[in-house]
């Protein structure tokens, strides 16, 4: 076996790729919007409407991203967890050894204390009842980043909203002053539809733009994504160099 630590780092790094390659596709995402001005003939009523071109590709493409960072980066705590019980305890470890995450930390020193890590490496288990504390209510980050991989090894993490809003609209009034309107925020991925007066006349049809968030539903919704993958790495390498020197010799 190889220095597991060496290769959850390994697997840091390439979630931090996939990271951003995500930072990137969400950034192109405001381009990825064609607008069009609408208006009914009848009654005079107009709106620029705003719509994400190829959504259903754009959509699955972030699904895949994100969920790729996921599993790699809890992949780094399984290689790291193993590493870490290999050195301090090898009596509980065996080819079904994984991180311990759990619903409560009851539940959690039950599990450790079944394996005797109490006994073996007291530090240890000191280390990830009390410090680390990967379970609901304990470091609700953690526990959300294992809920998310299980979701995301039986179906794309779907959906991803976006969060918009539009700024320098353009429009004239009727007394030929032009001035810069900026929506409010519409959540979805669209199409946006922003009405305009009659008496207006449309010069720009401004610029979007968007954030990803996660949806109602998923662990953590309503967070932006590239954000919270971003705390994510930051936890999963510090809980990977906390293991390590607890193992060290």
């Amino acid at each position: 076996m190889g220095d597991q630590f060496a290769e959850a780092r390994l697997k840091i790094d390439r979630a931090n790729k996939h990271l951003s390659d995500l930072h990137t596709a969400v950034c192109a995402l405001p381009d990825a919007y064609g607008s069009t001005i609408e208006r009914d003939a009848n009654s005079g009523a107009q709106s620029i409407k705003y719509e994400l071109l190829g959504e259903e590709g754009i959509r699955q493409n972030l699904a895949l991203i994100t969920g790729d960072c996921i599993h790699n980066l809890k992949t780094a705590l399984d290689y790291a967890w193993i590493g870490a019980i290999t050195r301090a305890c090898p009596s509980a470890s065996s080819k079904f050894s994984k991180f311990p995450v759990w619903a409560s930390g009851t539940d959690l020193k039950a599990a450790l204390e079944g394996v005797e890590i109490n006994l073996a490496s007291p530090r240890l288990f000191d280390l990830i009842t009390a410090e680390i504390k990967p379970y609901q209510g304990g470091d609700d980050l953690l526990w959300s980043l294992h809920k998310l991989d299980i979701i995301d090894k039986h179906a794309l993490l779907l959906p991803l909203t976006h969060a918009a809003w539009i700024g320098n609209i353009g429009v004239e009034y009727p007394t030929g002053d032009i001035v810069e309107a900026t929506t409010g925020t519409a959540t979805g991925p669209g199409p946006y539809y922003v009405p305009i007066f009659p008496a207006y006349k449309i010069k720009n049809n401004g610029k979007l733009s968007v954030e990803v968030i996660f949806n109602q539903g998923l662990p953590i919704d309503g967070a932006e994504i590239t954000e919270t993958l971003s705390l994510f790495s930051k936890l999963v390498s510090n809980v990977v160099q906390l293991l390590e020197c607890v193992a060290a010799p």
